[in-house]
C-alpha cells in the first residue's frame, strides 16, 4: 500500500473514532503497519474492533473480537440479528470521497447503527 493510502486510512479511522466517541466505547486507534497491510485496533471493555486495509483490492475489512477472544469476521457479523437487513438498506456513500475514506465511514456507521444494537455486541456502546 502506498504511504498516501496508509495516511488516508489512518486519518479516516482516527477521525471516525473521534466522531463516534459519544456513541461507541472504542478507545483511540492503535495502528500497526505490516508491509502492505495497515491495521487499526480499537479496544473497549468487553472486546475490540479491528479495521484492516491492504492487498489485494485495498478494501477496508472489519473484525470484532469479543471478550472471550473470538474473532468475528464480516460474514459472522452479518449473521447477527438485524445486521444483514441494515446492510441491504444502507450502502457506502462513495460520492466525492476516496474509496478508503468511504469504507471507513461505512464501517463505523455499521458498528454504531447495526452491530452495536445486537445484545451480545452492546459492549461497543458507551
Amino acid at each position: 500500500m502506498s504511504s498516501a493510502t496508509k495516511d488516508v486510512f489512518k486519518k479516516c479511522v482516527a477521525a471516525q473514532q473521534a466522531a463516534s466517541a459519544n456513541q461507541l466505547a472504542l478507545h483511540a486507534p492503535i495502528f500497526e503497519d505490516d508491509g502492505f497491510i495497515t491495521t487499526a485496533f480499537m479496544s473497549a471493555t468487553g472486546g475490540r474492533v479491528e479495521l484492516r486495509c491492504g492487498p489485494s483490492e485495498y478494501h477496508v475489512e472489519l473484525f470484532a473480537h469479543d471478550e472471550c477472544g473470538n474473532r468475528l469476521t464480516l460474514g459472522e457479523l452479518i449473521a447477527l440479528p438485524g445486521v444483514r437487513e441494515w446492510m441491504q438498506v444502507n450502502r457506502a456513500d462513495l460520492e466525492g470521497k476516496q474509496r478508503v475514506e468511504a469504507e471507513v465511514e461505512y464501517a463505523f456507521r455499521l458498528l454504531r447503527e447495526a452491530i452495536a444494537r445486537v445484545p451480545e455486541m452492546n459492549w461497543l456502546l458507551c
